[in-house]
């Protein structure tokens, strides 16, 4: 029998999105146009993340663009970096391929290699830099950042700063959104055993929303529990010892039904592992 200890859980909001883009081309700032200075760069980033760190290495690390001049723009202080020390982090990514069954790897880890794939490149990561408004000109977008006193114009502007992107909204690219009136809840689990067979990925699909349980390493495994907003906030009240009953209950009751805190922590079955505070 092994035995986890809960290192942490947290909570995110499940919902869809979708996008069109405008068809005519928008003029969008809030200031009038200034006589600045301009520097010119070739493509702009907005958004040191995942997505913006991926789509300058995609770029950078091509012969066709040896030579553009390229900006990550990061309104961070500083970039991720990831330390053999340091916790799992709750943010992660499954990354499918036809030879490997399932990876399950963290979001800081992925970016991390990725600002050190760019330093091999010619790519300026530029922190504390945030787009304040843009206007477009007759080849290229003239963009003001906040707090600097130098503008850039580009070629090419990129907006990946989130899906509350404010570039987004200054181009005037309409969206359509829903709730799925879901939460998911994320928690790290370690075991308390090295196991060396903790490779298998166990996920149920429930009545009120799938659960999974990927492994992270020997020691490690990730959780993801999707359940309804009447659910969420009575699970993440739950002690250590009751999150875990309600997690074994999930995974393995025959007739899984949510009636309240009691009905998780009394009707509970053991799934592979006894879980510890």
């Amino acid at each position: 029998m092994r035995q986890l200890l809960l290192l942490r859980r947290s909570l995110i909001s499940v919902r869809f999105s979708s996008y069109s883009v405008s068809p005519q081309a928008t003029i969008s700032h809030d200031e009038p146009n200034s006589p600045t200075l301009a520097e010119n760069v070739d493509i702009t980033i907005a958004g040191g993340g995942l997505v913006g760190s991926a789509m300058a290495l995609a770029f950078a690390s091509s012969p066709v663009f040896k030579n553009h001049k390229i900006v990550l723009l990061e309104s961070q202080s500083k970039l991720p970096q990831v330390s053999k020390n340091k916790p799992y982090s709750n943010r992660v990514f499954a990354l499918n391929a036809q030879s490997i069954s399932l990876f399950e790897i963290e979001n800081d880890v992925i970016q991390s290699c990725l600002l050190e794939r760019l330093k091999q490149f010619h790519v300026e990561p530029r922190l504390n830099s945030k787009v304040k408004h843009f206007e477009y000109e007759e080849n290229s977008i003239r963009i003001k950042l906040q707090d600097e006193k130098i503008n850039l114009r580009t070629r090419l502007l990129i907006a990946a700063d989130g899906y509350q992107s404010s570039i987004r909204e200054m181009a005037r690219i309409s969206t359509m959104q829903w709730d799925y009136n879901q939460f998911g809840i994320v928690a790290t689990l370690q075991l308390a055993d090295n196991m060396p067979d903790n490779v298998v990925a166990w996920q149920r699909f429930l009545p009120t929303g799938p659960i999974a349980c990927l492994p992270l390493s020997n020691t490690h495994s990730s959780l993801v529990w999707t359940v309804p907003k009447s659910m969420h906030k009575e699970i993440m009240k739950l002690s250590d010892e009751q999150f875990v009953d309600a997690i074994n209950k999930a995974f393995t009751s025959d007739t899984y039904k949510h009636n309240g805190v009691i009905s998780i922590t009394e009707r509970i079955r053991s799934y592979w592992q006894q879980v510890i505070p």
